[in-house]
């Protein structure tokens, strides 16, 4: 069974269409039963029962809300679990343009006072609109969020001994392609790889900015330096293990599916949306009858 580790700002949504398409109504987005949808409340053991009762026969499941400490494996053994980083600047300051766009959204789409509010909290987004990048490199949230995401802190120790006792597969953002290849190729021979990029971006200007201005990549890096640190050793060390072990000619299996790679085949998601609506309303029900916000 794969579970995914949905880090932010790495082609995390790319990833999830691609299980979702491939699995259909037997993956599942994971989020807790008992506690909001933010990204820092985590999918328990408790939780992950309660889906498989929804979800039998699953093949994967994933979200912003699990990890592999969490004790998931004493559920079920047989879990893979796997995730995608990326520059650790990049991502912080996507994170943080990704949040500006998102409040600019949510003022402009959503009128209602109350559900802007849940969906802000069910976003973790904060009133990133009207802070200065700044004001929101000093919030916690945003510093070394990807080790985090990862270990639940910000050891690099801990992080690499987590990676390697749960053979955690790690894909780079960057190298997305050859990340595909060598996660179909350890993980699961059966995944259709085939994507075309979701949830990019359409208006980069904020990032351009912050990247281009010395002063912002400094303040964005002292916050970071954990994650750094982690996403080197991943390149140098893990992704190399990955490359040197790969049987094939790599770059000719890059052509080739550069060549094929025919996007998104439909075939599966209307069966993934269906059983995941059905889900929700279950989700909903419940928190209600437990007067969970």
């Amino acid at each position: 069974m794969l579970a995914f580790i949905h880090i932010h700002k790495t082609g995390g949504s790319t990833i999830e269409t691609i299980l979702q398409l491939s699995f259909g109504r037997r993956y599942a987005f994971a989020l807790p039963w008992r506690a909001s949808f933010h990204w820092s409340e985590l999918f328990s053991p408790v939780d992950f029962r309660k889906l498989l009762h929804i979800y039998p026969g699953m093949l994967g499941f994933g979200s912003h809300n699990v990890r592999a400490y969490k004790g998931l494996d004493r559920v079920v053994q047989d879990i893979q679990y796997f995730t995608f980083v990326c520059n650790p600047l990049k991502m912080r300051i996507s994170m943080y343009q990704h949040g500006r766009r998102l409040q600019i959204t949510l003022k402009d789409t959503i009128k209602h006072p109350v559900r802007k509010c849940l969906r802000r909290y069910q976003y973790g987004v904060r009133q990133t609109e009207k802070q200065t990048f700044e004001e929101w490199c000093k919030d916690d949230q945003t510093c070394n969020r990807l080790i985090k995401m990862i270990v639940g802190t910000a050891d690099v120790n801990e992080a690499v001994s987590l990676i390697n006792e749960k053979k955690i597969f790690v894909g780079i953002t960057e190298l997305f392609d050859k990340s595909l290849i060598f996660l179909k190729s350890l993980l699961s021979p059966d995944l259709d790889i085939s994507y075309h990029r979701e949830n990019v971006a359409s208006d980069k200007t904020i990032s351009r900015e912050l990247l281009s201005n010395p002063a912002t990549v400094q303040m964005a890096k002292e916050g970071i330096s954990a994650d750094i640190e982690l996403y080197e050793y991943i390149k140098n060390e893990v992704f190399h293990i990955y490359q040197r072990d790969y049987e094939k000619s790599l770059a000719v299996e890059v052509e080739k599916f550069q060549r094929t790679n025919r996007g998104f085949y439909q075939r599966n998601l209307i069966a993934w949306k269906v059983k995941h609506i059905l889900y929700r309303l279950i989700l909903i029900m419940y928190r209600k009858s437990k007067r969970i916000v």
